[in-house]
């Protein structure tokens, strides 16, 4: 197959199976032997390649072309935040925006990967109604959840009547509701939100008996990030032991970026990290990896021992790093083993929000970092998690710089079967071990998802653990 001004011409089928009366000046072609499958399946083989390496190729000119717009225009020198805009004023998106509205434009599977999904599970006395209005109240003051995105993925404005939906479900007349809920979370993972036309956020509270209630809060990533679905919990516990009428006005800046002095800073400790690239993770898998990457994907959950936890926080405490670093140098480790290899990739996101100094900041400001980690087999394992808490900390430090910014700068070739640069990530959530709804306890569960965003590989992604 080769591809001429946007038109493909397909032309490697063998000769010897033309039809017949086909043949060139004058001459007919004498019908041989009918392909066997195995010829035809190699010809479908080369066939895909090449669709494969057409169509990577016009993705990547898309990409090029969608931002070098963006990149062209002069960047503000002298705030790294942009000022708060009247709602319903159009502002450009911020990178980090552009990128993740980009990557949904791919297919609808493509945009339902997008979809962030947290639930609380509240045990004890609950006054339903009452919650209703508390969850309503905290999502409908956030402007990044009544945020609504031009057609064209430049600007993004706030719709002043723009209304967060949010719904009662009841399950306790469900033979199993434990089942049943577990079947409206595989169906709430696989909805996906129209950043065009709205809402960008739901939330559900689920029944499923007269002491037992789940909180279900959803939202593109596009207008919500893993900081924020905490800030949103804590706000609706504190809003419920209180009153809505009690709560304080929600910060509302609309769009932060980096100076460009800062981002190209950033971007030239990325560029020296990567200017030779690692081999991409040959994890083992069950099936083969397909030509075009998917967004085929699920959760599945575990939780530590009280025991192994209070062990990974005494040995952090020994060593001088957080549990954050400890459990991603244990999880570079296993990588490492499993797939042989001393030269990895892990994408870390990091918050955006402390960084800001806007911690009860609502909207997608987490940045992606690809850590670089590197093995000596010889080397005890402290040895490794120092220098890994070194690097978290580097990362922190020049997370001024997207990864799509970086990519572009790159300009590498990569495969279509993979996510560029990082194709495993590691994510510890950090919620409370409990929320206080006053006489009702909210303990978080995993995040959930049916779809696989940024990952083809096996991910890691843990709240912060209980013990």
């Amino acid at each position: 197959m080769s591809c001429i001004d946007g038109e493909a011409v397909f032309q490697s089928i063998p000769a010897r199976y033309a039809a017949p009366g086909s043949g060139g000046e004058g001459r007919p072609v004498v019908p041989l032997a009918t392909p066997t499958p195995e010829e035809l399946q190699e010809v479908f083989r080369h066939q895909l390649d090449a669709v494969c390496r057409v169509v990577e190729e016009q993705l990547r000119t898309l990409a090029l072309t969608f931002t070098a717009a963006r990149v062209s225009q002069p960047e503000p020198h002298s705030s790294p935040a942009l000022p708060t805009l009247d709602r319903g004023t159009e502002r450009p998106l911020t990178d980090g925006e552009a990128e993740i509205w980009l990557a949904a434009q791919f297919g609808a599977d493509a945009n339902a990967a997008m979809t962030e999904i947290v639930t609380l599970r509240l045990g004890g006395p609950l006054d339903a109604e009452r919650l209703l209005s508390v969850v309503r109240a905290v999502l409908g003051r956030h402007d990044a959840l009544r945020s609504r995105f031009s057609p064209s993925g430049e600007t993004v404005r706030i719709d002043p009547a723009g209304l967060v939906p949010v719904r009662w479900v009841d399950l306790a007349g469900q033979s199993d509701p434990e089942a049943a809920l577990a079947a409206h979370l595989h169906t709430q993972a696989g909805l996906s939100f129209d950043p065009v036309a709205g809402p960008v956020a739901r939330a559900d509270l689920v029944r499923l008996g007269e002491r037992r209630h789940i909180l279900v809060l959803s939202a593109h990533h596009i207008a919500c990030d893993g900081w924020s679905f905490a800030v949103l919990a804590d706000a609706i516990a504190s809003a419920y032991r209180a009153a809505p009428e009690e709560l304080a006005p929600a910060p509302q800046t609309t769009g932060c970026a980096p100076s460009e002095a800062e981002a190209s800073r950033s971007l030239d400790y990325w560029a020296g990290l990567y200017a030779s690239l690692p081999e991409p993770p040959d994890l083992p898998a069950d099936h083969p990896r397909p030509k075009l990457r998917g967004f085929a994907g699920d959760t599945r959950s575990a939780t530590l021992p009280p025991p192994l936890v209070a062990a990974l926080k005494a040995l952090a405490t020994r060593q001088g790093q957080t549990l954050n670093a400890t459990l991603l140098a244990a999880f570079q480790v296993l990588l490492a083993r499993l797939s042989g290899q001393d030269d990895l990739v892990v994408g870390v996101p990091m918050a955006g929000q402390p960084r800001l100094g806007e911690p009860s900041l609502v909207g997608h400001h987490a940045d992606f970092l690809p850590l670089r980690a590197r093995f000596d087999p010889d080397e005890p394992f402290a040895v490794h998690l120092a220098r890994t808490g070194s690097a978290l900390a580097e990362a922190a430090a020049h997370a001024d710089c997207t990864l799509g910014r970086l990519l572009r700068h790159l300009d590498r070739p990569h495969d279509p079967a993979r996510p560029p640069l990082a194709q495993v990530q590691f994510n510890l959530q950090r919620f409370a071990d409990a929320i206080d709804f006053g006489a009702a306890c909210a303990a978080p569960l995993h995040p959930h998802r049916s779809a696989s965003r940024r990952s083809s590989s096996p991910s890691a992604s843990a709240r912060r653990p209980t013990g």
